[in-house]
């Protein structure tokens, strides 16, 4: 009767060391889920924020060269302000040349 009652209490202190051992294991895949999800949440975060910056560096491209084309604009619009008022003074003083001439 010691020798079966040796037996259970073996098979018993196996089987609440397997019990442990699962639950150990159980609490070592939450953790490792835990902190994959937290890596692929900081991954995430960072492309985000590259992403945000990459857009950030190309509106800030497109606002230069749209204040640079601007710029040219009224740069050419001057010019052709100063041709055509050159233009007008230029006949100015040829009608006025030809008033003179005339007289």
């Amino acid at each position: 009767m010691s020798a079966g009652l040796q037996i259970m209490q073996q098979q018993a202190a196996t089987r609440a060391q397997n019990a442990q051992i699962e639950f150990q294991n159980q609490a070592a895949e939450q953790e490792f889920q835990y902190n994959t999800l937290q890596a692929q949440s900081a991954r995430t975060g960072e492309a985000q924020q590259k992403q945000l910056q990459e857009d950030v560096i190309a509106q800030n491209f497109d606002l230069a060269n749209m204040a640079y084309e601007s710029d040219i604009a009224a740069l050419n619009l001057r010019l052709m302000q100063e041709q055509a008022a050159a233009g007008a003074e230029k006949e100015r003083l040829h009608l006025l040349h030809c008033k003179l001439k005339v007289k």
